[in-house]
């Protein structure tokens, strides 16, 4: 039996004992590699459009959570749904259960905008922390924390020349706050 939580192409082997009806029983190995999905979270839009519209999760507005995965393993994703909930401050969720429809080829990507989660802030947005438990037909699952507070604008950027085929961006962080929240992708 493999585990569900055998990475994407993890290597196994497996032992099979041949018994042939004349000749001697012998053992021999196979090798292969594990085909598995690996659904990750991509993209989350904050749709605040029964609120103020400006796709900010304001403190008393009730917003809905639209995630977009993306499997970036070579094995097909079925069976996604998750819960939500709050894991720190206060926050409400009051739609918790979402799914996806199956991502059947690496790189392909879905949203749950068909079932999407809906959240209220109680509190101060930068303190309520949320936890997305996501799981699979096969077992697979992964918890996210993220919360709904954008990074705060960067000011110091300068976009140099260089090589026409790549960009060349110099930034001076000391100035910055919160710096330790941003991703470069």
């Amino acid at each position: 039996t493999v585990s569900p939580a055998a990475p994407d192409g993890h290597s196994t082997v497996l032992e099979v004992l041949i018994n042939p009806a004349s000749g001697p029983a012998r053992t021999d190995q196979l090798a292969f590699g594990l085909a598995a999905p690996e659904a990750e979270i991509s993209r989350l839009i904050i749709d605040d459009s029964s609120g103020n519209s400006d796709g900010i999760a304001d403190p008393g507005e009730e917003v809905d959570l639209v995630f977009t995965l993306n499997n970036y393993g070579t094995g097909a994703a079925a069976g996604l749904g998750a819960t939500l909930s709050v894991a720190q401050g206060a926050g409400t969720v009051l739609d918790g259960a979402g799914s996806w429809p199956d991502l059947p080829t690496p790189l392909t990507s879905a949203d749950n905008a068909g079932d999407p989660f809906r959240v209220r802030i109680d509190g101060i947005a930068d303190s309520v922390l949320f936890e997305l438990s996501l799981t699979d037909a096969a077992g697979r699952s992964h918890v996210r924390r993220f919360d709904l507070v954008a990074p705060a604008t960067l000011t110091n950027l300068l976009l140099t020349d260089g090589d026409p085929l790549s960009l060349r961006v110099a930034w001076d962080p000391r100035s910055e706050e919160h710096t330790s929240e941003l991703q470069s992708h």
